[in-house]
């Protein structure tokens, strides 16, 4: 028989040859098995080749899990919270670091005593660095070594539940509104720094802020240069 090509049928993408078959078996003995060769050497590949990408899909989806796991316990480690008084309320946490992830919380007209019930569900979060700031609107009634036992009773507490959270505590910044107070605002932050240094707190002082400068006209809450100085104070303990 003669063999004439047939390009109709396809397989793979590829063309191959469909034979015609005649009565005359000297002339198609090879013809049929060298087809089911290329036919089965081209499911082979096809195999071979679906297997590998099944395999890739899977160490894809693998490396992707591994990924976010990795971030979640990234942020979990990287994460940092400032909480305070009506002072703090300006200071934005995202931008006060790169590498970790922020949240300032604010409590307008919060006490030291307040803040012993405000700061339990911030801690459930299980945050890195806590930065207190505390004690102004306890100036007026109270005397400095009360405020001092009041923040320090706050501090060992957050330690005692969390021993490995670290702290930051920062001072309490002069006001204009009742200039008299400042003295007792010396002592207070005298006696914290002191706390500090004994229980190796950091110490966040804010000296660097002026009064006659940095507070908006009520006296007593920070302006726009105020804000960023305290913000630049945070960003040396949280970083």
């Amino acid at each position: 028989m003669n063999l004439e090509p047939n390009c109709s049928s396809a397989f793979s993408g590829k063309m191959f040859v469909t034979p015609k078959i005649s009565t005359a078996e000297n002339n198609n003995k090879f013809a049929i098995p060298i087809i089911f060769k290329i036919g089965q050497k081209l499911g082979a590949e096809r195999s071979t080749k679906n297997t590998r990408n099944n395999n890739d899909i899977k160490n894809n989806r693998n490396v992707k899990e591994t990924t976010k796991f990795t971030k979640d316990e990234k942020v979990k480690a990287d994460r940092a919270t400032v909480i305070g008084d009506s002072i703090i309320k300006f200071i934005r946490g995202d931008k006060l670091s790169r590498k970790h992830n922020v949240k300032c919380i604010s409590f307008p007209g919060a006490t030291i005593e307040d803040m012993n019930d405000f700061i339990k569900p911030i801690l459930k979060i299980n945050p890195k660095k806590v930065i207190v700031h505390v004690g102004t609107n306890n100036i007026k009634k109270d005397k400095p070594k009360q405020i001092k036992q009041k923040l320090v009773k706050l501090v060992d507490e957050m330690k005692q539940e969390h021993p490995g959270l670290e702290i930051g505590i920062s001072s309490i910044l002069h006001r204009n509104d009742d200039p008299s107070l400042n003295l007792k605002v010396d002592q207070v932050n005298s006696h914290i720094e002191q706390y500090c240094h004994d229980k190796n707190f950091d110490f966040i002082n804010n000296d660097n802020i002026i009064s006659e400068k940095c507070l908006n006209r009520s006296g007593l809450h920070l302006n726009r240069q105020g804000s960023s100085l305290l913000a630049y104070n945070f960003r040396k303990f949280i970083n």
